[in-house]
């Protein structure tokens, strides 16, 4: 399970929020994994993460412009590719049903962007916001 801790906490409190939807729903995708039910959690998340990433991306990159953030373009970059990675596992449910190995693929995409996006990039910008200061 992922945790939730201060340090993740970027000063905007819709991201915020937003961020902590997307560890509880990876967690329920991580227990459902570990309890033998990931095949049923796997639509759900689908679901959401469409509208999370469409609500999200877009008041991040919004507030990047805001700022004037030297990295916006390569950030935008990054976004795309997660919704470029979201629409490919959705197709994969789509066309063969919940199977382990599409469980397997959105498992993997969720953690390594927890990790590398919101924990590193994430924080990149928000320094950068805190350096105006």
């Amino acid at each position: 399970m992922i945790q939730w801790d201060q340090s993740l906490e970027t000063g905007f409190l819709a991201i915020d929020e937003q961020h902590q939807e997307l560890f509880k729903r990876v967690n329920e995708v991580i227990e459902a994994y570990n309890v033998g039910k990931a095949r049923q959690e796997v639509k759900k998340t689908l679901q959401f993460l469409e509208e999370y990433v469409h609500t999200h991306f877009t008041m991040e990159e919004e507030l990047q412009l805001q700022y004037k953030y030297p990295k916006y373009k390569e950030h935008k970059e990054m976004h795309e590719y997660f919704i470029k990675q979201i629409a490919e596992i959705k197709s994969r449910y789509e066309q063969n049903g919940p199977k382990i190995t599409v469980t397997m693929a959105l498992n993997r995409i969720l953690l390594t962007w927890l990790r590398e996006h919101i924990l590193r990039v994430d924080k990149a910008f928000v320094d950068y916001i805190h350096s105006l200061e």
